[in-house]
């Protein structure tokens, strides 16, 4: 989905990691391909201000900042569906 959504500037694909060092995850990204953003959580501040309580959870966020859908696990047909694809 990264890169079919890679040049929309209305997708933002945003990672949030809350247990491993900053190498470990520059690691993981170089050999995937990721180019989407990592952002470390290392105290879960942001986690517990999203609910994340397990991980992957998967959050789209409407246009008008309401979040339309949320979910634990990845569901890549229901995430296409939220996205409207």
């Amino acid at each position: 989905m990264q890169d079919e959504l890679g040049d929309r500037v209305d997708v933002v694909i945003l990672a949030l990691n809350n247990g491993d060092a900053r190498d470990v995850v520059a690691g993981y990204w170089d050999d995937e391909g990721f180019t989407f953003d990592a952002v470390l959580d290392l105290e879960r501040r942001n986690a517990k201000a999203l609910g994340v309580a397990a991980f992957p959870t998967n959050i789209v966020v409407g246009a008008d900042g309401k979040v339309t859908y949320a979910s634990v696990g990845f569901d890549e047909e229901q995430i296409r569906y939220y996205l409207g694809l």
